[in-house]
């Protein structure tokens, strides 16, 4: 089934999901054909994108850096207020940033 061909003509997408759910080459398919107006991506099947990817350089897609929702402080301060007691008691941090990977 092409999902993109039976979507409306100038649909937008969002997908905050999980990259593996959404076929790239459709999606590209169906930006060309104008079946999707817009883009929103948050995730890739590859992460962090390449530099070389088309996507990239495509009016109509929106790339976010894989933060699909805006940080709540309190509950932010609260992960790391954990991950700071964490650390002091076992001197490695539970959940780190890959700065090699980008996120």
């Amino acid at each position: 089934m092409d999902f993109f061909a039976d979507m409306k003509p100038g649909a937008s997408l969002i997908n905050f999901a999980r990259g593996d759910i959404l076929v790239q080459d459709a999606l590209t398919a169906g930006l060309e054909a104008r079946r999707v107006d817009h883009a929103v991506l948050d995730v890739f099947m590859v992460e962090p994108l390449p530099e070389t990817d088309l996507l990239w350089s495509n009016p109509n897609v929106t790339i976010l850096p894989h933060i699909s929702a805006p940080t709540n402080k309190r509950s932010a301060s609260a992960v790391v207020a954990k991950n700071l007691t964490t650390y002091f008691t076992d001197p490695r941090m539970p959940v780190p940033v890959s700065r090699d990977a980008g996120y």
